[in-house]
């Protein structure tokens, strides 16, 4: 790393142009520089017992307003009792989930990839050309 005066080695740039801010924040003590952008407030939505006799019927009725804010939180009323919990059913809930190795995530090796290799097989068997990329149209490839 060189000492040299950093408004030298940017032509152009005077050394009054150079300012460096270091606030207390996660991301300075982590010794990483960059800005933490403010984000608003999520809406915040507390139906009455009423309004939340049906929750997806309350939630479609609020979808206008929680689209703006591509985010929100609804509180229920205190009330209000969870038709179903995982606690109550830890013994039969079960869900499979999809192990998916990170070494893999670029790997283009989905359901068109496995149509795209039987494709070309057929046609080997069949004697006739197939082009080696995968054909794109509007900049999609199908």
């Amino acid at each position: 790393m060189s000492d040299e005066d950093p408004a030298a080695a940017i032509p152009g740039l005077e050394e009054s142009e150079i300012k460096i801010e270091v606030e207390d924040t996660p991301a300075t003590d982590a010794g990483l520089l960059y800005d933490v952008p403010k984000l608003p407030e999520a809406p915040v939505f507390y139906p009455t017992p009423e309004e939340f006799m049906d929750p997806m019927k309350y939630l479609q009725s609020i979808r206008a307003e929680a689209e703006k804010a591509g985010v929100i939180k609804v509180v229920p009323p205190a009330e209000w009792k969870c038709p179903f919990t995982i606690k109550e059913r830890a013994a039969d809930f079960q869900f499979n989930t999809c192990v998916q190795p990170i070494n893999q995530l670029r790997r283009r090796d989905g359901p068109s990839a496995k149509f795209l290799r039987r494709l070309r097989r057929f046609h080997e068997k069949q004697n006739t050309f197939l082009p080696n990329k995968i054909p794109v149209v509007d900049g999609v490839q199908v």
